[in-house]
């Protein structure tokens, strides 16, 4: 069970994705940081959140860079797991 969980996370996990690759397919929900969207990958149809955030002033706010740390550093089963962060 522990290394099929290994496996699954490891495909999700893909360097060569990016923004061009995803089809937004709803919006989920807004918040005070950013927009969430349920996202499709067009090659693989592995859905993903997509959570969008503005920059400030041209910089990623302090907050965010707070919230990409904990998210990737976590992994529990009640906790969306960070597969990666871009920026544009």
């Amino acid at each position: 069970l522990a290394s099929q969980k290994l496996i699954r996370r490891a495909a999700l996990v893909d360097p060569g994705i990016s923004l061009g690759d995803l089809r937004s397919l709803a919006k989920l929900g807004c918040g005070s940081s950013g927009t969430v969207w349920l996202v499709r990958h067009r090659r693989s149809n592995v859905r993903y959140a997509l959570k969008k955030m503005d920059k400030v002033n041209g910089k990623v706010p302090e907050e965010v860079l707070r919230e990409i740390k904990v998210l990737s550093e976590n992994d529990h089963p009640f906790l969306l797991h960070m597969v990666r962060s871009m920026q544009t």
